[in-house]
């Protein structure tokens, strides 16, 4: 039976040949030891020597990893220790007996965390389904067309759906552009410029005891947006009476390939990460702070994955359309290089105990979360 323990932080090495052998050749974690460490050492919900990942070794080589990014779960105001797993695997050889299940019990079992599983296939849902896990829907994806850059919309549409005719896209880009109100308001420096104190008591406190998910303390907003070693995140906060609103987003440029087949840029896109107002006018003056800046890049769309039904609500008021990628035009979710992707799913697993119910309405988290937002 083969070892499991944490791997030590003297193993990155070894730990980046499995990942390009067995589960992706030249996986992002193996192209940048910086994101890989931010992503499973520098954590500060992780409080234990070496990397958040468990490890098999069998006659001194790893056959089996499990990589894990813990983070605090907040429940409705109460906060239990919890992780997202990534990186679930083990060779053909190690798949037989409780290998697998192992892994996931050094930090289920032995730590005691929540886990959550975001972005899983179809294989890996038949074996959550077998282990009674909830089963969670897909995240709902919000989308806006910048109605200043139509044009370019129709071309990037184009060339993402061609099996679309021209007719139908333009109507998708009819029913999805919108003209973002731009409000002249007074943004509050970013949050890595104020005390986190400010944010946590008057912004993160109005939505912890009405949400579950990750807890979006200014602990964790600053290692995840501020400290990301690769991309370069956009933050506004705006103060609504005594009360902080907050919005984070990322522009990206994509790409596509040329005749030759090498990629090139094409055009801008925003993927908003984090939405948390305090009010209608408060995500109005949030949002106008964003077109601001997308203008000024000639950002053509935008997109926000987020299951909060409140939320949503707020962003269909304001000019975001709920995405239905199973039918007609699609506005493509990968990015380098453009590419239309399914759905979203997540499965939960609640170790400690507590009920909550899978769909609920009060769920947020974005795609942020867990590692679905990093590099192709």
């Amino acid at each position: 039976m083969p070892e499991i323990r944490l791997a030590n932080l003297e193993e990155y090495s070894n730990i980046s040949s499995f990942i390009n052998q067995h589960w992706k050749k030249n996986h992002t974690y193996t192209r940048s030891k910086e994101l890989f460490d931010w992503t499973f050492r520098d954590n500060p919900a992780w409080n234990e020597l070496g990397y958040s990942i468990s490890i098999a070794i069998e006659s001194d080589s790893i056959v089996g990893m499990l990589g894990t990014i813990p983070f605090e779960l907040n429940v409705y105001g109460q906060n239990f220790r919890a992780c997202w797993l990534v990186n679930w695997l083990l060779i053909p050889e190690a798949r037989k007996g409780r290998v697998g299940l192992n892994l996931l019990n050094l930090f289920s079992k032995n730590y005691g965390y929540d886990t959550i599983s975001f972005g899983i296939n179809d294989t890996i849902a038949r074996l959550y389904a077998a282990l009674k896990w909830q089963y969670m829907p897909a995240i709902p994806r919000m989308v806006w067309i910048n109605s200043k850059n139509i044009e370019n919309a129709e071309k990037l549409l184009i060339e993402t759906n061609p099996n679309i005719n021209i007719t139908e896209i333009r109507e998708y880009i009819s029913k999805h552009k919108t003209t973002l109100k731009e409000i002249n308001s007074t943004s509050i420096n970013p949050i890595d410029q104020i005390k986190s104190g400010d944010w946590d008591n008057n912004g993160w406190e109005n939505w912890r005891y009405k949400t579950v998910g990750c807890s979006r303390d200014a602990k964790y907003l600053k290692w995840r947006y501020f400290e990301h070693p690769i991309y370069q995140y956009e933050t506004r906060m705006i103060a609504d009476g005594a009360n902080i609103g907050l919005i984070i987003w990322r522009v990206e440029t994509t790409s596509k390939a040329n005749l030759n087949g090498q990629l090139e840029e094409y055009f801008p896109i925003a993927r908003i990460v984090e939405f948390l107002p305090i009010s209608d006018s408060n995500a109005l003056d949030l949002m106008s702070e964003f077109i601001k800046h997308s203008d000024t890049l000639g950002v053509i769309a935008a997109d926000f994955y987020c299951y909060n039904e409140e939320i949503c609500q707020i962003l269909n008021r304001i000019g975001f359309l709920t995405s239905n990628i199973h039918t007609g035009v699609v506005l493509p979710n990968y990015t380098q290089p453009l590419a239309n992707g399914g759905d979203i799913r997540s499965a939960i697993y609640l170790a400690q105990g507590h009920k909550i119910d899978a769909n609920a309405p009060a769920w947020y988290w974005t795609r942020s979360d867990s590692d679905q937002d990093r590099p192709n």
